[in-house]
């Protein structure tokens, strides 16, 4: 059940499960104070996976008080990806326009595919405006899964800004990408052309 909703593998070790154990993980509805601070606390667990669930318990429960230190965790864990990763998922979680910048900067100067993915999901997660622009220049990142995550995320945000990107995005050399790109424009635009680039722009054409 708790590989279930944490989407862990099957070689945690022991200690996270005992910490996952705890009473709150995956059933807090409302951020308790008592709670939130167990788990600020333990971000600073000597081990990583205790600091891992530790983020995404933070990131559970929502409370923007977490952002300073989910940020401090981040930048802490520059041997970690995973960690990194955990930490800013849940900043995207916290509905805290400030974690912005922060997602931000991980979507572009990561040098993880995972956490960088990890990132374009959280911008999807807080849908604010100020996300748009960063992941449309992800729609170019290295690597496939980034870019795809990143048209998603533009998807359930819906500007309007996104829709000549997305379109260009349908040439990309990868179909998971295009697919996605089609899916989001068809969320943006309640047009369906699939993924037909040469559809889509001559639609873009004549709406302008």
């Amino acid at each position: 059940m708790v590989r279930r909703i944490l989407g862990i593998s099957a070689c945690v070790t022991a200690g996270l499960m005992a910490f996952l154990a705890l009473p709150g993980i995956g059933y807090a509805q409302t951020a308790d104070p008592a709670e939130v601070a167990k788990y600020i606390e333990q971000l600073e667990d000597p081990d990583k996976d205790m600091r891992k669930a530790a983020a995404w318990a933070l990131g559970e429960l929502g409370d923007a008080k977490a952002l300073k230190r989910l940020v401090k965790a981040y930048k802490a864990a520059d041997k970690f990806w995973d960690v990194r990763e955990a930490a800013v998922e849940a900043m995207g979680k916290l509905e805290e326009p400030k974690a912005i910048k922060h997602i931000v900067k991980a979507l572009k100067k990561d040098d993880s595919w995972d956490v960088r993915k990890g990132a374009a999901k959280a911008l999807g997660i807080l849908a604010h405006p100020k996300a748009v622009k960063p992941l449309i220049a992800a729609l170019k990142d290295a690597h496939e899964t980034v870019r795809k995550t990143a048209a998603e995320s533009l998807g359930l945000i819906g500007d309007p800004k996104a829709i000549k990107p997305l379109i260009e995005v349908l040439s990309d050399e990868q179909s998971a990408v295009q697919k996605k790109a089609a899916e989001s424009l068809k969320a943006i635009t309640a047009q369906d052309f699939g993924a037909d680039y040469d559809a889509w722009l001559k639609w873009w054409k004549e709406r302008d």
